[in-house]
């Protein structure tokens, strides 16, 4: 808000995820409301593609062929886009729909780590959950339980591979919450 030229909302209004978002589409369309609403919208119309790869990414695990997986995520993703809440946020100039996109994203990137050997989607897990933290503090209810699966994903494939990328998520998050915190 401030870098905009106006004055800030004052304490615990939005955390500072939603206004840097919102101030970035303001500099790209210009400081008017619809370029914050256009934020919203963007977000709120990925949850539904990121809601079909988890899907898939889960039943492909057990069921016996893509298929099903993929009409699995095909349902979960008709389910995500016509929910009356996300269609309300993603339309709305406010922090939700975003949120709701940086947690879904750090999900699709824990799932992806826990199946695929590759280092790189634990940190990126780690930063769109610190995104999610620091868009809305409700957010912060799924560090215990992402914190658990993404520890047994590390014990699980040994702890000197996993070690950097380990380490790496944990700098990112705190790198990226840190400045909420006064």
């Amino acid at each position: 808000h401030a870098s905009l030229g106006s004055a800030p909302a004052g304490p615990l209004y939005y955390p500072l995820g939603y206004p840097a978002l919102a101030a970035f589409f303001m500099r790209v369309l210009g400081p008017a409301p619809l370029a914050a609403q256009i934020a919203s919208l963007l977000a709120g119309s990925a949850v539904a593609p990121l809601a079909y790869l988890i899907t898939k990414e889960i039943a492909s695990r057990s069921l016996r062929t893509m298929e099903h997986a993929r009409s699995l995520g095909a349902a979960a993703a008709l389910i995500v886009a016509f929910s009356g809440q996300l269609l309300q946020s993603s339309i709305s100039v406010m922090s939700d729909a975003p949120a709701a996109f940086w947690a879904t994203l750090s999900a699709y990137c824990l799932l992806r780590y826990d199946r695929h050997d590759r280092p790189v989607w634990l940190p990126l897990a780690s930063a769109a959950l610190a995104l999610a933290i620091v868009t809305r503090w409700i957010y912060t209810g799924l560090l215990l339980p992402f914190a658990v699966h993404a520890i047994l994903a590390v014990r699980f494939r040994g702890l000197r591979r996993s070690a950097v990328s380990a380490h790496a998520a944990l700098l990112i998050g705190i790198v990226i919450v840190a400045p909420q915190v006064r």
